[in-house]
């Protein structure tokens, strides 16, 4: 069954997530390296949530201080987001 979008408050909320966790400016200047590890582990991400769902498996995530078993078909309606957070949301 397939999810409805995330709507432009949901997409942006994400983005807001996702941009919170990465490194900042200042970290970026101390250490370049850091921004390809942070876009080469949120691909890795995209591409478990990807297999998991191919598979019919859940996605462990740590969320709201908890480790929860989730849908990766529910995971991935925010992939674009994910790999691309500085991006205009439409």
């Amino acid at each position: 069954m397939a999810l409805p979008e995330l709507t432009k408050a949901e997409k942006e909320a994400l983005r807001q997530r996702v941009l919170a966790g990465m490194p900042t400016k200042e970290e970026l200047a101390k250490d370049p390296e850091l921004a390809g590890i942070d876009a080469a582990l949120r691909r890795a991400a995209v591409q478990a949530w990807r297999r998991a769902a191919q598979h019919s498996g859940t996605v462990c995530v740590y969320k709201d201080g908890k480790v929860v078993h989730m849908d990766p078909e529910e995971l991935l309606r925010g992939a674009d987001i994910m790999l691309n957070p500085e991006a205009e949301i439409e």
